[in-house]
């Protein structure tokens, strides 16, 4: 999650963005499933699905002279020359972030133009703030329950998952894709120990947002307890969408995870599952 100070920089960057680049940061770091009316509204869901601020810094529409005008706004010394790498990490270092930015890879932009559309009907914050309750009780209840397992029954064929954990305080964080429901499924209720561990989600940080087309995501954070000890942190993101060939259930379309563990079991429990299946074809480990 990120910082207050964090927040507070990149609320500044983005400020200096024009309405059209401001748009197009939406649609790319929501991967096209939100639909926002506003600035302010472009503003907050794109700080809601930052994990990392290095992960915003790197966009293409983050512009090098855009970091370095922050930077001198701040009265932070800086070398006129520095490339977007180095300004990236000197505005981390200015907010006092974690972690080193050694390798910068450019992301692509989805070019999409500011709706004019602002008429078309929303739900309430209300109605998200229930979905994301409701949701996220009973997510984690199955998750961390003992009489009912979190099955590939509540999951598209096609669903994705996107780990990135960082198991230590040294060394990089280790990211996993898994594809397919009932992988995800399996790699949920491993990474729970078989409800051994428990994920307690904090209600202060749910957030849902709805897209015209009736996808919702729907962001949690929390603590991971095993044995009456605190082993992690966890920031989670769900996609989701109805299953009209399910009664319009909704269903979960992506899982992207970010976990920070003092203990291996994260990994360790997905090389279990490696081992005792295929995951060939729909599990990459980068270390």
């Amino acid at each position: 999650m990120l910082s207050a100070r964090e927040k507070d920089g990149l609320r500044k960057i983005l400020g200096a963005l024009e309405d059209r680049d401001i748009f197009s940061l939406v649609q790319t770091v929501s991967c096209g499933q939100l639909k926002v009316c506003d600035r302010k509204e472009a503003q907050r869901a794109i700080l809601s699905c930052t994990l990392k601020p290095a992960d915003l810094l790197r966009r293409k529409k983050i512009l090098r002279e855009l970091l370095f005008r922050y930077l001198l706004s701040e009265q932070v010394p800086i070398d006129p020359s520095l490339p977007k790498p180095d300004l990236i990490q000197a505005c981390l270092k200015h907010w006092q972030s974690d972690g080193n930015v050694d390798v910068i890879e450019i992301d692509e932009e989805i070019s999409v133009a500011p709706s004019k559309d602002s008429s078309a009907a929303t739900p309430s914050d209300e109605a998200e703030e229930q979905m994301a309750f409701q949701f996220t009780q009973w997510f984690f209840s199955l998750l961390n329950g003992h009489a009912e397992k979190l099955g590939s029954q509540h999951f598209f064929g096609s669903c994705q998952m996107k780990i990135e954990c960082l198991e230590s305080s040294q060394g990089p964080p280790q990211l996993v894709d898994i594809r397919g429901g009932l992988r995800v499924s399996s790699v949920l209720w491993e990474l729970a120990g078989g409800s051994r561990r428990l994920f307690h989600p904090n209600s202060g940080s749910l957030q849902c947002y709805f897209e015209n087309h009736g996808l919702a995501k729907i962001i949690v954070s929390g603590v991971i307890h095993e044995s009456g000890n605190c082993v992690g942190l966890f920031d989670f993101m769900f996609g989701l969408a109805k299953d009209p060939s399910a009664d319009d259930n909704w269903k979960i379309q992506a899982v992207c995870a970010r976990l920070q563990v003092s203990g291996p079991f994260v990994m360790a429990s997905l090389r279990m599952l490696h081992a005792s299946e295929s995951y060939e074809t729909c599990m990459q480990l980068q270390c």
